[in-house]
């Protein structure tokens, strides 16, 4: 909880394994006042699938959503992270600049 408001609730379908089409999913927030989800991201799998050819992308698992505080020239904002796991790694993919990075 921070400034008296509770954490966004932030949800990405599917949530166990990635389709073998690898196209569009969302990632969808809870509403501030709980009335409704609203889409936050639109996912292009087919677009982080090309940028790391060679992948066992059938063995990948979603392992989640992750959002960290970033401030950007003194403008506070928050970044969103696609978790996956691959065979021997771990890749975060920022959801708005759309870059990924790996860790073994």
């Amino acid at each position: 909880m921070r400034d008296g408001y509770s954490e966004p609730v932030m949800w990405l379908s599917p949530l166990s394994q990635l389709p073998s089409s690898y196209s569009l999913t969302d990632a969808i927030e809870m509403e501030r006042d709980y009335s409704g989800w609203l889409v936050k991201y639109r996912v292009d799998l087919n677009r982080l699938v090309a940028a790391l050819p060679g992948e066992d992308w059938n063995a990948c698992v979603v392992l989640g959503l992750s959002q960290e505080d970033e401030t950007d020239n003194g403008v506070e904002d928050t970044s969103t992270h696609l978790l996956l796991q691959l065979p021997g790694k771990i890749i975060s993919y920022n959801l708005r600049e759309d870059l990924a990075s790996s860790f073994r």
